[in-house]
């Protein structure tokens, strides 16, 4: 019941940090250093924040402008929304689970692709995988074109709700949009 919307800005840890999935002698012709091979940029805020009251439920997001053009996704200027929910009185000394791997996967086409996102859990809670929509705002779905949704978005695609691996053979080429919820569980399901 505790009404608390603010924008905090975090320090930044690391400002385009180039994480880009090339062979070593490749990494001075990323898109990121103007050339042509496939180039990504990795940004890391941090901080700590002290919460104003007695409340269960916390929702920390993030939006920005602009979504890159993607097959599966319509229109290329959607915004991108990240949220993350905190129960605090329920598990106060919680950790939450860290993804370890690169978010952003190079696969080639009509290869088979298994991949996980190495998620390591330190409290030892229980954790749950699925596929869910991406979202432009806390209410607003991104608009998918014919034939994709948030469960799949690339055809073919599957993941293990249990280990979070995820499967599925490209047939085609190009950027895919794909989104996966974490949900965390103590010993008495909460």
């Amino acid at each position: 019941g505790l009404t608390f919307t603010t924008n905090v800005s975090l320090p930044i840890v690391a400002y385009q940090q180039e994480i880009s999935q090339v062979c070593s002698q490749q990494i001075t012709q990323t898109e990121c250093n103007g050339g042509s091979f496939p180039g990504i940029y990795m940004h890391r805020w941090s901080d700590t924040i002290t919460l104003p009251g007695p409340c269960d439920s916390w929702i920390f997001s993030y939006d920005d402008c602009c979504r890159n053009t993607s097959v599966n996704v319509s229109g290329g200027s959607n915004n991108y929304y990240f949220e993350t929910v905190l129960n605090s009185t329920t598990s106060p000394c919680n950790s939450s689970p860290e993804i370890i791997s690169s978010p952003v996967p190079y696969v080639c086409i009509n290869q088979p692709v298994n991949f996980n996102l190495g998620v390591f859990e330190k409290d030892g809670d229980s954790l749950h995988y699925s596929l869910i929509s991406a979202m432009t705002g806390p209410n607003g779905n991104v608009p998918y074109n014919a034939g994709y949704s948030g469960v799949s978005p690339i055809n073919g695609i599957n993941i293990n709700p249990l280990i979070g691996e995820i499967t599925f053979t490209p047939t085609i080429t190009g950027n895919f949009v794909v989104v996966v919820l974490i949900e965390e569980f103590d010993d008495n399901g909460n």
